[in-house]
């Protein structure tokens, strides 16, 4: 960031070089998001590679305080995805040139993804809730700077939204602290069983809709958006979208736990019932996304085809409700070890198809149509990540549903419907994709657009290698599920 920080000194300079150099150097601040994307990822992996079989945990504490920070083989697995989000959305605007002078979306972009692991890795709710505020304005910030609106609903729409995201995440976080004497998410747990459970419900909810609203309303915001500046912006976007969901599953799994034994001798406890209505909520949600993204995909592809760009917008809500799917049913699975192997699963095919489908239809736009090459890699993408969401055999959405599947019938979930709004979702999408595809192009080929497809294709990859390689990463989602059932005292 040091380095980001003396840019602009050197910008005088800088023009003086030829045009064509004098542009790459102007947009090497976002190249440079791009490297601290892959080095996160890179890092993060590696030290979930090298981490013992049987999980561990690293705190950071304050010299005469409690512990405020904790990384293990979660952290390290939601870490790992969001370097790799952070770097396909930064590498759209540096390839097709949005900013030619990107310095402070660049720094900002940086001070997000620094609030974002501070608040993933944060175990103290007071801690918590200041880095979910801070990343709040940081990303309201950063798009009121880009687009400087004028006071009306239309323009102020996002940032409206996303303040009240905020709000609803800190009101929540204040009210679990108020039921503890304590914040250490750690240790909570057994203030919280002697406070209603209405009252912890209602807490809980709150912070699932500030965490989890920017995950359905922001890729759906910027599924139309084509603009320089939503390109720019895009990875504020991802981050925001991406970390309120990492961080509510430590955040469940450490203030209460699975497995904590105080909890299983108790008699008449069920698994997770202070937030036993939450979770049924959620999978409410869930189903309604998903039948809602299906049904509005059928009826847009087969009976009133649309030419508009947003022809394809519901696979938004297919996800969202694949991913809350996972959240519910992962979590109250009596069958611990598949419920949780099932989230992760899950959560991996979200992750990846909302940063394909981003990364993607920013940059068709911005190709032209003679570019058959890199289009048919984009498109191939697309594909890929369709075939992961509609959980098509060896995906990671396939091994996610397959893990869950058991449970949702403990659960009395119509998992035909499900298997249904999968099967409408993927044949409608299919049946529109070429079509939509070719409707996007640019008129003349844009210097450097073409390296944008690394970016989506790279995220494919990693779909397409995880999905495979599904029996040989049994221990690594072994590890990760231990490291959220490991008791803490």
């Amino acid at each position: 960031m040091g380095i980001l920080a003396c840019f602009p000194l050197a910008l005088p300079l800088v023009r003086t070089l030829p045009v064509e150099e004098s542009a790459q150097a102007q947009r090497a601040p976002s190249w440079f998001v791009v490297v601290i994307g892959v080095t996160l990822a890179v890092l993060a992996t590696l030290a979930l590679h090298l981490m013992p079989p049987e999980g561990d945990q690293f705190f950071i504490a304050w010299p005469h305080g409690g512990a405020v920070l904790m990384i293990d083989a979660y952290t390290l697995w939601a870490t790992a995805l969001l370097g790799g989000a952070l770097a396909v959305g930064a590498w759209v605007p540096a390839a097709r040139r949005s900013a030619p002078e990107a310095v402070i979306p660049s720094l900002l972009v940086l001070a997000l993804t620094w609030f974002s692991l501070l608040m993933l890795y944060s175990v103290n709710l007071r801690g918590t809730r200041f880095w979910w505020l801070a990343l709040t304005a940081g990303v309201i910030g950063g798009w009121v700077l880009l687009y400087r609106p004028r006071w009306n609903w239309q323009e102020l729409e996002v940032p409206l939204v996303l303040a009240l995201a905020g709000l609803l995440g800190a009101i929540g976080l204040g009210w679990l602290s108020a039921m503890a004497p304590h914040d250490t998410l750690t240790k909570i747990w057994s203030a919280l069983l002697f406070t209603s459970p209405i009252s912890t419900n209602s807490a809980l909810l709150l912070i699932v809709l500030g965490w989890l609203g920017p995950a359905v309303y922001l890729p759906w915001w910027c599924w139309m958006r084509r603009e320089e500046q939503a390109m720019i912006w895009l990875p504020s976007a991802l981050l925001f979208t991406l970390v309120g969901c990492f961080t509510l599953i430590h955040l469940l799994f450490l203030a209460f736990p699975a497995e904590n034994p105080s909890l299983s001798n108790m008699a008449h406890l069920e698994h997770l019932f202070l937030i036993k209505r939450l979770l049924g909520w959620m999978l409410i949600w869930g189903f309604m996304a998903l039948l809602t993204g299906a049904g509005w995909l059928g009826y847009t592809a087969f009976i009133k085809p649309q030419q508009e760009t947003g022809a394809l917008r519901p696979l938004a809500l297919v996800a969202a409700g694949m991913l809350l799917l996972g959240f519910s049913i992962g979590l109250q699975s009596p069958w611990q070890q598949q419920g949780i192997i099932g989230l992760l699963w899950l959560q991996l095919t979200w992750t990846g198809t909302v940063v394909i489908w981003l990364s993607a239809g920013a940059l068709l736009p911005a190709l032209a149509l003679q570019e058959r090459g890199e289009r048919g890699i984009v498109l191939a993408a697309l594909w890929i990540s369709l075939a992961a969401l509609v959980a098509l055999p060896p995906g990671p959405g396939f091994y996610g549903l397959a893990a869950l599947w058991e449970a949702m019938g403990q659960f009395d979930a119509p998992r035909v419907l499900v298997v249904l709004a999968l099967l409408v979702s993927g044949l409608s999408a299919g049946f529109m994709l070429p079509r939509w595809a070719l409707r996007q192009y640019a008129r003349l080929p844009r210097p450097g657009v073409g390296w944008g497809i690394i970016g989506p294709f790279a995220v494919a990859f990693v779909l397409v290698a995880c999905g495979l390689l599904a029996p040989r990463l049994g221990p690594v989602m072994n590890l990760i599920r231990e490291s959220l059932l490991q008791t803490v005292n």
